[in-house]
């Protein structure tokens, strides 16, 4: 595996939590910078809303278009890694069925860690 491609699959592990704070952040910046939809009485709110969101529809599909790919990035990348944990020599067979187990169960959580420890590192010297 070349160097590159072991980068790329390093950032893919944690473009997730980059992807989901990205989501938030467009969406408090949304309430934030746009509070004169909750502004006007009760009775326009609804007309208001729908002019708000008609302006600010762009921003809000990319807030969830970066939830929708971390969510796919989410379910992909422990099942690339439980694959590479299966066919990998540098883990002990003993140790394989570990690794295969955490993944699935710590999904995005654990994939840097085996990331770092598996496909980044340079295997010891024998």
């Amino acid at each position: 595996m070349s160097r590159l491609s072991k980068l790329a699959l390093g950032l893919a592990t944690v473009s997730p939590f980059f992807l989901i704070a990205a989501f938030v952040g467009i969406l408090v910046a949304t309430i934030l910078l746009f509070p004169e939809a909750s502004a006007q009485n009760s009775e326009e709110l609804p007309d208001q809303f729908f002019e708000v969101f008609a302006r600010h529809f762009v921003l809000l599909f990319a807030a969830i278009a970066a939830l929708f790919l971390a969510v796919i990035l989410a379910m992909v990348i422990p099942l690339v890694l439980v694959l590479h944990a299966l066919s990998s020599e540098r883990i002990a067979e003993d140790q394989k069925t570990n690794w295969v187990v955490v993944l699935l169960l710590g999904g995005i959580l654990v994939a840097p860690f085996y990331w770092y420890l598996y496909v980044w590192r340079d295997p010891p010297p024998a």
